[in-house]
């Protein structure tokens, strides 16, 4: 039955609501499956196009899926299964199947807050995140976000060091890891929680790809909390997706002259309802969840950083008109590491970034920024970015 499952889940050029429909004319996949070309004028919004794709009845492909998947240790949940979350059925165009690997958390029975923003996170966005991640875990929610660079990855850090699971809803195929330097944390997801995908094993992320896995971390969520966000942002995608779906959305304020959190305050002129830490968020839900929600200790988020006084103290020049000092920590380096800290000389990077700009292959770059690190030249933080010393 599976395989009739995959068949109708990845027919293109069909969208996942006309998907649903037809589910509920023909009654299951395989009604589906062996409908005539006739009886498929009755669904609305069906597009020839569409029509045409399931006049495809080919099953091999997804024969072989069901099988790899039994391999894997992945588990297919379908969309009349009981274990499939209620709240992400009640969306207008939920995914007829899910790819799960880890362990599938009751959504149902847990506060579940979705936290998003940008990949090019500031220091102060990604320690945000990483708290909100934290206090919300311990707190008795369940945290769920993309597992992308910066706020996610920053956010399911701090969920995962709670102790409690997480989840993390890929925009890629269940066997891919994207992007690639989140391998750790991808194993510590799936560890300790699990990681979702709709999209058929094997499948590259794309520019479409994202937008459709963030109706899936919003329609799972009684709330989307954004951390960080700029104007312009894919963060909006999931923003979007939850005030369709009828979720609440939080967002934290930052200082009116910081581009990186514009998005959040626009946000909250349109009516997002500010938030500093865990408990404001998780507070709003104890009448839903008395017994599952807990007040821990949290340490409200500051609009803006302190100043923080340089670990290394002003060096003192005997001869100042013989040139720049040099600094001994960045004598004698090699090709690579001179190269990293070209690009860190602007400022903080992400780790990608680096490697687009130098063309280090990951592998040895991962040895380099080591190296570095051990100098005193670079400090590793939050959401894989990078940053001098």
């Amino acid at each position: 039955m599976l395989k009739y499952w995959l068949w109708l889940a990845h027919r293109p050029e069909i969208n996942e609501h006309v998907k649903v429909l037809l589910l509920q004319s023909f009654q299951t996949p395989m009604g589906v499956y062996l409908a005539r070309q006739e009886e498929y004028d009755i669904i609305p919004g069906l597009k020839p196009s569409g029509k045409q794709a399931l006049a495809d009845k080919g099953l091999e492909r997804f024969e072989a899926v069901v099988s790899w998947c039994g391999r894997e240790q992945v588990q297919i949940l379908t969309y009349d299964d009981p274990a499939y979350p209620r709240r992400l059925k009640s969306i207008y165009n939920p995914p007829l199947v899910l790819y799960c690997k880890g362990t599938m958390p009751r959504f149902d029975g847990v506060p579940v807050i979705s936290i998003v923003g940008t990949r090019r996170c500031t220091d102060y966005g990604a320690s945000v995140a990483e708290q909100m991640g934290r206090e919300i875990s311990r707190g008795g929610g369940l945290v769920v976000s993309g597992l992308a660079e910066g706020i996610d990855a920053a956010a399911m850090a701090g969920a995962l060091d709670a102790g409690f699971p997480t989840v993390g809803v890929l925009g890629t195929g269940i066997d891919l890891v994207y992007p690639a330097v989140n391998r750790p944390l991808f194993q510590r997801v799936e560890r300790q929680g699990c990681l979702l995908s709709e999209l058929l094993p094997g499948t590259r992320g794309s520019k479409w790809s994202f937008p459709k896995r963030n109706r899936i971390i919003s329609g799972l969520s009684l709330a989307v909390v954004v951390a960080e966000s700029p104007e312009r942002s894919g963060t909006y995608h999931t923003v979007q997706a939850a005030l369709d779906q009828n979720r609440d959305v939080y967002t934290v304020p930052g200082e009116a002259d910081w581009p990186t959190f514009a998005g959040n305050n626009r946000l909250l002129a349109e009516g997002a309802s500010p938030v500093r830490c865990g408990w404001d968020v998780l507070r709003e839900y104890t009448s839903l969840f008395p017994d599952t929600i807990r007040r821990v200790q949290s340490a409200p988020v500051r609009s803006r950083p302190a100043p923080q006084k340089s670990g290394f103290q002003k060096k003192d020049i005997d001869n100042r008109g013989s040139g720049a000092y040099i600094d001994p920590r960045t004598s004698g380096l090699s090709q690579e590491e001179e190269a990293v800290l070209r690009c860190l000389q602007a400022g903080q990077t992400l780790v990608d970034d680096v490697i687009a700009a130098t063309g280090i292959p990951s592998g040895k770059l991962l040895g380099t920024l080591t190296m570095m690190e051990i100098k005193g030249i670079l400090r590793r933080l939050p959401g894989n970015r990078l940053g001098l010393r």
